[in-house]
């Protein structure tokens, strides 16, 4: 697992940042400002569609599960098959034996995490194809007419921003793109 610290962004004038709760996979509507975007955007119709996200990213979550699961029982299976190696080939006396059985959990677990992080990463972004196809089909043309559109940054899941799409003196939108998942091009 990468131990890489992740800044998530707060709020601004901008942009409207909504965040996991630290104990839940539920997102924090409760700090949205109405008067973000000058009341065009209530603050129940937000919480509609981060309810629709969560629940649009629910079955990557359920397979986020069943692959952390996988994990431990990996690992478990690993040590069970390390000590019995000891046993048999080394008894348990002697540190040889010991270092044998680390050796091998050590080299084993490589290719485990190996496994496990790419599949995390191929189901984050599902979850995030499957989220802007959502956002796209339910809630794109709305919220663009009002100025506004979601964005899923790439640290998704972890937040999601209501962001004000920045317009030039000539009315021409200057805004990234939105992003469009491969499977749409």
């Amino acid at each position: 697992m990468s131990c890489e610290k992740i800044i998530i962004p707060t709020s601004s004038s901008e942009s409207q940042v909504f965040t996991l709760g630290s104990c839940s996979t539920n997102y924090n509507t409760g700090d949205y400002d109405p008067g973000f975007a000058n009341g065009t955007a209530s603050p129940q119709e937000v919480t509609q569609v981060i309810n629709d996200i969560q629940q649009a990213r629910q079955p990557f979550v359920n397979k986020i599960w069943v692959a952390s699961s996988l994990l431990v029982l990996g690992y478990f299976i690993l040590v069970i098959i390390a000590v019995a190696i000891r046993i048999i080939v080394f008894g348990l006396e002697g540190y040889l034996g010991l270092i044998v059985m680390v050796i091998i959990i050590t080299i084993c677990t490589t290719p485990i995490d190996a496994v496990y992080n790419k599949k995390l990463a191929e189901i984050a972004k599902d979850s995030k194809d499957a989220c802007y196809k959502m956002l796209d089909g339910k809630y794109k043309d709305s919220f663009e007419s009002r100025g506004l559109r979601w964005f899923l940054p790439a640290h998704f899941p972890r937040w999601v921003e209501l962001q004000k799409i920045m317009t030039s003196p000539g009315n021409q939108n200057t805004a990234q793109p939105i992003y469009v998942p491969p499977a749409m091009h």
